[in-house]
C-alpha cells in the first residue's frame, strides 16, 4: 500500500482509512505521494 504510515486497511471490508491525526510535513508529503500514484483519484488531498 502507499503510505502504510498515513493509511491502514479495514479489516472489515479492506478499504482505506487515514491513520493518522497530526499532518506534519513529512505525512503531508507521503499522502501526495501516494494520491499521485492511485488511480482514479481514490485518494485526494486538500490542505
Amino acid at each position: 500500500m502507499a503510505a502504510p504510515d498515513v493509511f491502514h486497511l479495514r479489516d472489515e471490508d479492506g478499504h482505506a482509512y487515514v491513520a493518522v491525526t497530526e499532518f506534519t510535513p513529512e505525512i503531508i508529503a507521503a499522502a501526495k505521494r501516494a494520491a499521485a500514484t492511485r488511480p482514479e483519484q481514490a485518494i485526494t488531498v486538500v490542505e
